[in-house]
């Protein structure tokens, strides 16, 4: 079936681009082999097969419709295979109006006609889809192509057609035929009003439900087939898929919702936020996605093994639609294989797969653990493939894949496959975005085992990656660490107090500054804080270390630590405010710290002491360190240091406290210079 579908979509491909163009010819012998593959066992093979025969419709037009007709006996019981409908509605579409005229559907004698016959067509589905088809007509009619034109006796002969109708046993054959007579009458032709108000006017006494149905409808000017699909398909790319699957008596397909759009452009253009947590969001578009029936169609033609098996044999599309979740598992596990391999190769087909498994797998929300797990190695698998191409992902494919690691990294079944898929889209993904959505996504949980679990990944991340791939987006993830400390579990605070010891390390100073300028955090989590810090050793040198794992989205090659490209300023990731010291104190204040004078004098360099300390506690932030600023803080720090050895020995432990203080409200390159 494979060869018969790369040579069906090779003929396609030989009609060039829509609207199709084709020179006039004999093509009764290649339509006749059409004919002979509509009765393939494959629905791809019959899918493909009618849209080759919508294409030469469509290209020849009129000058072939002597061929064409024999084959709808043929092509309308197709309709009640739901997974080559969309295929058969499309190819009509496209022969009515290029083609054939609504007198080669309505003749008495007409084999097509008789597809509505009860008796003879047992098939509900069959029955519909032909009213619908019909309806479609009537909108299209005039539109497009030479043979589409409605006349008075053809609005008469569908009329009375759809009224014998109502009488279908099925519901939706009856509300197909009522579409046709709404379409009808909302016609903007009054000849074809009239006549069929003629045929609807004996409705009021023999189906009055009916009649009022009408009624109604022509007053509120519905359109007539807005609820069957589109108006007229006839010159849009022929999907042949369907978001049906083949699958053995005891399997169920899933429902499936896919989007509206058909645009099969990996997004662009903004629309919808993904969570932040402060820094700038990023946004998208799902609907600039293509559609699962695009998708479908797509994939099936990658070849990709087993594609278009049963569900029971292994079948992918089969099994990812299927009701059994360990179907569902195999054919994401098939198709994480499929793309390990080959993924580089069929890259431009990723969007479409994202597409197929949002829509079988309710939006990323299974309930099976072996399910998620699945979904979360395929992902990591198309990540890995992102980063051999050094490409950042879109984030319509990046943003609900952390959103489902974040919410599942707390389940033991699921933790090893949340932490490496996280670490994995980090390495192709500005990695402050990755938090931002990471960190919302936890809020919304109220296990303390996911905000342990996340807790204990920053910590991770941040030695495998180091503080200065986050850049600016640490001061994010800080505030919601400080947050996390005010949780009532135990471990929770724990963790969060493992974070900030690692954060004090490659921070320093600039960090202790940062909390004590914050107004998050209250008396209780400051308190522990201040414990952590002084249990801390600060390494100068952190942000200059080799890590594990590099962010190719942010790394540069002068950059060992991974980070942003930059050497990673700890004050300019946090963003602290900056206080210049000298204008806060007196303008004696030097003077009076140097006074040797007299006995007495070793109260003036007290108080000098004193206020400079009292001045530091008041600081916020960091010291301003530019121009002149640093200039006199160095003679600041120099007379200090004369009062390590001062002759009145208690000045000596409080001129090493206002150094401490003095040193931890300056960065790390001040304290250098």
């Amino acid at each position: 079936w494979s060869e018969k579908v790369a040579a069906l979509n090779a003929l396609i491909e030989a009609g060039g681009e829509q609207p199709y163009k084709i020179l006039n010819g004999n093509y009764t012998t290649l339509l006749r082999e059409l004919k002979q593959l509509l009765g393939h066992t494959h629905y791809l093979v019959c899918s493909k097969a009618l849209a080759a025969i919508g294409m030469l419709a469509e290209g020849v037009g009129e000058p072939i419709s002597s061929d064409l007709k024999p084959l709808l006996p043929t092509i309308v019981p197709l309709f009640k295979d739901k997974k080559v409908g969309k295929a058969v509605m499309s190819c009509l579409d496209q022969m009515f109006g290029n083609a054939l005229r609504f007198d080669h559907f309505l003749g008495s004698n007409d084999s097509f006609l008789s597809s509505l016959d009860e008796k003879k067509e047992k098939n509900a589905l069959v029955r519909k889809s032909v009213l619908e088809f019909l309806s479609r007509c009537v909108v299209s009619s005039g539109s497009y192509g030479t043979c589409g034109t409605l006349t008075g006796q053809h609005a008469q002969d569908l009329s009375k057609i759809s009224c014998d109708k109502l009488k279908d046993s099925d519901a939706s054959t009856r509300k197909a035929a009522t579409d046709v007579l709404v379409s009808l009458l909302n016609s903007k032709d009054e000849v074809i009003v009239s006549t069929t108000e003629k045929v609807t006017s004996t409705l009021q006494s023999s189906n009055p439900r009916a009649f009022k149905t009408l009624s109604l409808a022509t007053k509120s000017g519905k359109p007539d087939a807005s609820k069957n699909g589109v108006s007229r398909p006839g010159t849009a790319p022929l999907k042949a898929a369907s978001s049906q699957s083949n699958k053995s008596g005891r399997t169920k397909a899933r429902p499936t919702t896919a989007p509206k759009s058909k645009t099969a452009n990996v997004p662009s253009a903004p629309a919808k936020n993904i969570p932040s947590s402060g820094a700038a969001d990023e946004k998208f578009d799902e609907g600039t996605l293509p559609s699962l029936e695009e998708s479908i169609d797509s994939l099936s033609a990658l070849g990709i093994p087993q594609w278009g098996d049963d569900a029971d044999n292994g079948g992918v599309l089969a099994g990812i639609q299927s009701s059994n979740w360990k179907q569902r598992m195999v054919a994401l596990n098939n198709l994480a294989t499929y793309y390990e391999s080959n993924g580089d190769r069929q890259f431009s087909s990723i969007a479409s797969l994202f597409v197929l498994v949002k829509a079988c797998t309710k939006s990323f929300q299974e309930s099976n653990f072996n399910v998620s797990k699945a979904i979360l190695e395929l992902f990591k698998a198309l990540f890995n493939i992102y980063a051999d191409r050094q490409a950042a992902p879109e984030a319509f494919l990046y943003a609900p894949i952390v959103k489902l690691a974040a919410e599942k990294i707390g389940d033991r079944k699921l933790s090893s496959s949340s932490l490496s898929c996280l670490d994995s889209i980090c390495i192709v993904k500005d990695p402050q975005r990755v938090l931002q959505v990471a960190t919302k996504a936890v809020d919304g949980v109220k296990s303390p085992l996911v905000h342990e679990a996340l807790l204990v990944w920053i910590k991770s991340f941040s030695v495998n990656f180091g503080l200065t791939a986050l850049s600016q987006g640490v001061k994010d993830v800080l505030v919601w660490i400080l947050k996390e400390c005010e949780s009532n579990n135990m471990k929770v605070k724990n963790a969060a107090r493992d974070v900030l010891g690692e954060m004090y390390t490659q921070l320093g100073s600039v960090l202790e500054s940062f909390v004590k300028s914050s107004d998050v955090v209250s008396s209780s989590v400051s308190s522990m804080v201040e414990k952590v810090f002084k249990d801390g050793a600060y390494d100068p040198n952190a942000n200059q270390v080799e890590r594990n794992l590099k962010c190719i989205a942010m790394s540069s090659s002068n950059d060992p630590s991974g980070g942003s490209g930059k050497k990673g300023n700890a004050s300019s990731m946090l963003a602290l405010p900056t206080t210049d010291l000298m204008s806060a104190l007196k303008s004696d204040c030097l003077d009076r710290m140097n006074d040797t004078g007299d006995k007495k004098s070793w109260r003036n360099r007290k108080e000098a002491l004193d206020e400079v300390y009292a001045a530091l506690g008041k600081c916020g932030g960091l010291l301003s360190t530019e121009g002149k600023a640093f200039s006199q803080l160095k003679q600041l720090a120099e007379n200090l240091r004369l009062r390590i050895n001062d002759s009145q020995s208690n000045l000596k432990p409080l001129a090493a406290s206002v150094i401490g203080s003095l040193l931890s409200h300056v960065d790390d390159t001040a304290q250098a210079r």
